[in-house]
């Protein structure tokens, strides 16, 4: 499954069916275990998904928001920040909702497990709190648990 899921990612940019090739790779994500997944993820580029953040289709940007998830989810806090600090930071500003709560989403879980790595990120910090008065409750919402979270853990600011 490992080899199916660098396979399709590999290709994805130049696949006849994008979106058809999200859809494998989603339901490939599905049954890996976490472990492996953590495994593969460092040894394999995902960049091409956040071209899909650029999409027309709602249905596409929410699937490779989705996939995005999982697959960031799998990554450390610090090589998250490290690696893909451009693409929290561009999430941070996207006019969609669901890739601002993708980024916010992994922000809170750099704040539960690195928090000093995060704080040396403070352009994204700004963002996430101008994100407090985002038009949608959702993304203001997500945007408030990364700040109140920072504020639990001591010195974090």
């Amino acid at each position: 499954m490992a080899a199916n899921l660098i396979e399709i990612l590999d290709s994805l940019p130049n696949s006849n069916d994008k979106y058809a090739s999200l859809l494998d790779i989603k339901v490939l994500l599905g049954s890996i275990h976490q472990q492996a997944l953590r495994d593969i993820v460092q040894n394999v580029s995902f960049h091409a998904i956040f071209e899909f953040w650029n999409s027309g289709e709602s249905d596409t940007v929410e699937l490779s928001c989705d996939i995005l998830q999982k697959l960031m989810g799998s990554l450390s806090a610090v090589a998250l920040l490290h690696d893909f600090h451009e693409e929290l930071m561009k999430g941070l500003v996207h006019n969609k909702d669901p890739v601002k709560l993708l980024s916010l989403s992994q922000l809170l879980r750099c704040t539960q497990e690195s928090v000093e790595e995060l704080r040396d990120y403070v352009n994204l910090l700004q963002h996430v709190v101008k994100l407090l008065a985002d038009k949608s409750l959702y993304v203001a919402k997500k945007a408030q648990e990364v700040i109140k979270c920072l504020g639990i853990v001591r010195l974090s600011l």
